[in-house]
């Protein structure tokens, strides 16, 4: 079973832009992951930039994307959370955020 979750950086104007990961989204393994590997404003917004994940791994290189290694289409950096519960009624209560 995943645990699923969500990355996502505040804007300056206070939205958020964020991906959702499906795979390992605890906080031993995720959020271990992003702490030490992504730990700057462009080191998350390289990650954000390749959409939804399968995976998030150690680097961007070794991390896996639906749309880059699954062949799948694009789905759009989201720009809220709000936004993600109106347009896909996925819930985030029971999945992790992550937010820088």
């Amino acid at each position: 079973m995943s645990t699923r979750a969500y990355v996502g950086i505040e804007r300056l104007d206070g939205s958020v832009r964020y991906i959702y990961c499906h795979f390992d989204g605890t906080l031993e393994r995720l959020g271990n992951c992003l702490q030490d590997n992504y730990n700057t404003t462009a080191l998350v917004n390289d990650l954000i930039d390749n959409g939804d994940a399968s995976q998030i791994k150690s680097t961007v290189s070794d991390s896996v994307f639906y749309h880059r290694d699954k062949g799948e289409d694009f789905a759009e950096v989201r720009a809220s959370f709000e936004d993600n519960r109106a347009n896909y009624s996925l819930d985030l209560e029971g999945n992790m955020a992550y937010l820088f």
